[in-house]
């Protein structure tokens, strides 16, 4: 049973975001139902078993338990002093952590099939743009956002990606893209029909997109629900990248070792075992295929 002193925090929490009221109010359900003692006399050792429990017995992925982590760390600062949140710090680091691409093999990315209706479902033309330039050239965000007319090669299909590092480290690489694609990401420039299809010389740099990275992850999420996607709260931009790279392979299969190693430049990846973990995700397929490149 939840603690009166607790029940009573959390019906004052009047002002507060929704998300951290409805976090505060399903943690304390859970945490209480399996700790059941009173707040005063909760130790740093039962958060650490809850969270061991919830992976253990009721079936939390990874990625969950990181996520009750967090908030346990937030809601018990509201009652806890510092050394003893301090001390649930420490604890939690030590805990195995979701790997990298956790979610790809949840199936957390957009389907090759669904990728033109995610781009056509998008709320402006600056966020389409945005989809296509993750979606279909397979960049970061970032990456798309400081993008500039002048990186874009509408003439030989080409456009120059600035990624990771900063000054003498900041990564260089060309891209190749399609003439449609190129076409959609030109169109709120402002270009003239020949510029956009490389029949006259680009003359002036200025930046493609002007959005901010957080309104588009809220419109990515938001686009992804309107379609219909399964696990739209967990998709990211990120995710669009891997969609990319996915679907680059199984469109590719047939080419065998010379897409994975295509896709591996296209992505700015420096070493090849980075990429290869699409072939996992791609599916048994084109895995079978590719596998027999490297025998």
């Amino acid at each position: 049973m939840i603690p009166k002193k607790v029940r009573e925090f959390i019906d004052s929490l009047v002002g507060r975001s929704p998300n951290t009221t409805t976090n505060y109010t399903s943690f304390a359900n859970v945490f209480w139902k399996y700790v059941d003692k009173p707040l005063e006399d909760v130790a740093v050792q039962d958060v650490m078993r809850f969270l061991k429990w919830g992976v253990d017995k009721q079936g939390w992925k990874l990625s969950t338990m990181v996520q009750y982590s967090k908030i346990a760390q937030r809601f018990m600062s509201e009652f806890k002093d510092d050394e003893w949140i301090s001390n649930l710090k420490k604890n939690i680091r030590n805990l195995p952590r979701p790997s990298r691409y956790a979610n790809l093999y949840e199936g957390i990315y957009i389907p090759g099939d669904r990728i033109d209706d995610f781009i056509k479902a998008a709320e402006n033309e600056e966020y389409a743009v945005a989809y296509t330039m993750i979606l279909k050239w397979g960049l970061r965000l970032d990456e798309a956002l400081t993008t500039t007319t002048d990186d874009v090669d509408p003439k030989n299909l080409r456009v120059v990606v600035r990624g990771k590092g900063q000054g003498k480290e900041h990564k260089v690489r060309p891209v190749w893209v399609d003439k449609e694609s190129i076409r959609k990401v030109l169109s709120i420039t402002g270009l003239t029909s020949a510029q956009m299809n490389g029949a006259s010389s680009i003359d002036k740099k200025v930046k493609i997109l002007h959005c901010s990275p957080r309104s588009i992850e809220y419109a990515w999420k938001r686009t992804a629900q309107k379609i219909g996607l399964k696990n739209w709260k967990q998709l990211t931009p990120h995710d669009g990248r891997h969609s990319y790279a996915i679907d680059f392979l199984l469109k590719r299969k047939e080419q065998g070792m010379a897409a994975l190693v295509l896709l591996k430049n296209q992505l700015g990846h420096s070493n090849i075992n980075t990429t290869m973990i699409y072939l996992d995700i791609a599916g048994t397929e084109a895995r079978d295929v590719f596998d027999a490149g490297f025998k």
